[in-house]
């Protein structure tokens, strides 16, 4: 009884971590092509749009969306460590858009553009 069952938890461990089956490909050359078929099977499958490519995630900085949001112009500089986004604003002012998102950075009271 107890090989039997090790037997069978074997089997199913080594199909969970085995690779799982090729995606069916857009050969369609197995089609007949003879009779009234055969302007259906001259018509091409549409395919994937987005097959063979990795999927991102699509979502944006927040500090960046506020600056832009409250009418500021987002500029991102390559600094030493990094980079960092600094939000402008039209009365010439200029603060870190984390600082500016965290309200700790307002409009008018951050640090100015010398001329």
């Amino acid at each position: 009884m107890k090989p039997a069952i090790i037997l069978a938890c074997s089997v199913i461990f080594v199909a969970a971590c085995s690779k799982s089956a090729a995606p069916p490909s857009n050969d369609h050359s197995d089609v007949s092509t003879s009779g009234a078929d055969s302007d259906a099977a001259s018509i091409p499958l549409p395919t994937m749009p987005n097959a063979g490519k990795e999927k991102m995630v699509g979502m944006a900085n927040p500090a960046s969306v506020f600056c832009e949001d409250q009418r500021g112009k987002l500029v991102i500089i390559t600094e030493g460590q990094g980079q960092a986004g600094y939000c402008h604003f039209k009365d010439g002012s200029i603060c870190e858009e984390w600082a500016f998102y965290r309200k700790e950075c307002q409009i008018g009271d951050s640090l100015k553009q010398t001329p």
